[in-house]
């Protein structure tokens, strides 16, 4: 806060003696030039403290120092959202053959990549949807591209 407290200050007496010898020299025809020269004094005025303040990053840890399990509950937590917006994908394809699901579980891993990988549904059905097992199968399959298993 002092470095910034202190670049203020530079700019301001920076201002005040471009302003005073303004007001002291003669109006002539150099005064366009005086107006570029005292332009560039405060544009040093403005730069060169910048480079004087210390910028300290070493609070921020490395990307190294994440802990694995930092990641681990973060793929967790991915895992579970899939899960869940697969489980409602597959409820809303079964809706469109009118059949409704007690339960859906999403089989699925994450690989050494930390890629989610789909393996398989499995559907709990009430036995009057039984019939209606291999539609449901080509369904889930065909749109899904999921192995589907029914009541196993």
């Amino acid at each position: 806060m002092t470095a910034i407290s202190s670049w203020a200050v530079v700019i301001c007496i920076a201002a005040v003696i471009c302003g005073v010898l303004e007001l002291l020299a003669p109006s002539s025809r150099m005064n366009g030039i005086l107006r570029f020269v005292f332009g560039g004094f405060m544009l040093c005025a403005v730069i060169v403290p910048l480079s004087e303040i210390d910028l300290d990053f070493s609070a921020v840890p490395p990307i190294e120092d994440i802990s694995s399990s930092n990641i681990e509950a973060a793929n967790e937590q991915s895992v579970e959202y899939v899960k869940k917006s697969m489980a409602e994908l597959v409820k809303n394809k079964l809706s469109e053959i009118s059949v409704e699901a007690e339960e859906i579980l999403i089989d699925m891993d994450i690989d050494e990549d930390n890629c989610i990988n789909m393996i398989k549904v499995r559907l709990k059905i009430s036995a009057k949807d039984l019939e209606l097992s291999e539609k449901i199968r080509s369904k889930i399959a065909d749109e899904l591209g999921l192995e589907c298993l029914i009541n196993e």
